[in-house]
C-alpha cells in the first residue's frame, strides 16, 4: 500500500486521467492491472480502467471533504483537468480549510493519497473476494 500511495503522490503532478497515466505514470497502470494477469487487455484499455478505480476510491474517500479533494487534485474533478497543480491545489485545501502550500505536506495530501491508495486495495480486495455471478 505504501508504494501505491508514493506512486498516486507522483501521479498529482499530471492527474489520474487515463492519458496522464498513459504519458507519465505507466507503473502505476501496471502496478493496479498488471498486464500478465489482465492479458486480454491493451495498456489503453489498462489505463482507462486505472483511471475508472481511482476516480471510484476518491469518490468513497471520506465521504465529505475528503472525496471532493482527492477528485480535485488529481485533475478529476469537472473542471481540474487540465488546470495547473498550485491551482488543484488550491481547490482542494479549500475543502480543508488550508492554502495550497500547506494542502502539498504530508498531513494533508500525503495523509489524503494514503487514505486513497487504501481504498484502492479495499476495492481491490474486494472483486478478488466477489468473483462476477455472471461467470460463475
Amino acid at each position: 500500500m505504501e508504494e501505491l500511495s508514493d506512486h498516486l503522490r507522483g501521479v498529482v503532478f499530471y492527474g489520474a486521467t487515463a492519458p496522464s497515466l498513459l504519458a507519465h505514470y505507466r507503473e502505476v497502470v501496471d502496478l493496479l492491472y498488471p498486464a500478465d494477469e489482465h492479458g486480454g487487455l491493451d495498456l489503453d484499455q489498462r489505463a482507462l480502467l486505472a483511471e475508472d478505480l481511482i476516480r471510484q476510491a476518491a469518490r468513497n474517500v471520506d465521504k465529505r471533504t475528503g472525496a471532493e479533494a482527492a477528485s480535485t487534485v488529481l485533475g478529476l474533478a469537472v473542471g481540474t483537468q487540465g488546470r495547473k497543480l498550485l491551482d488543484r491545489r488550491r481547490i482542494a485545501g479549500d475543502f480543508f480549510g488550508v492554502l495550497p502550500g500547506t494542502f502539498r505536506k504530508p498531513q494533508h495530501e500525503g495523509r489524503l493519497m494514503r487514505a486513497l491508495a487504501a481504498e484502492i486495495v479495499r476495492i481491490l480486495l474486494d472483486i478478488v473476494q466477489c468473483p462476477d455471478p455472471l461467470t460463475t
